[in-house]
């Protein structure tokens, strides 16, 4: 048996078995982006979380603060300003916002 699924749906179906297996809530992302900057937006998610208690507003945070500090970096594919909607708007919060 095989079922073909259409380009989207993986992102909806991988958060629903994380949340049918008892997770609260899942962090994911809309598209593919760089690792260094998923690395280092997680991080600074992961921060704020301890600071703010609420995933939504540590989500809402961590965003502006992409977009505010003009982040930039290297690798091995060139510089990227993490200010642009690319590097954080893909990121969205599934399940309990709290």
């Amino acid at each position: 048996y095989s079922q073909v699924i259409p380009r989207g749906d993986d992102l909806v179906g991988l958060s629903q078995a994380f949340l049918y297996a008892g997770s609260a809530s899942v962090v994911a992302s809309l598209w593919e982006i760089s690792d260094p900057s998923t690395a280092r937006f997680m991080a600074r998610f992961y921060e704020n979380l301890r600071e703010q208690k609420h995933k939504a507003a540590a989500l809402a945070q961590t965003q502006r603060e992409m977009i505010s500090r003009n982040l930039k970096a290297d690798d091995d594919q060139g510089e990227y300003d993490y200010s642009h909607p690319y590097f954080w708007a893909a990121f969205v919060l599934i399940g309990d916002w709290e």
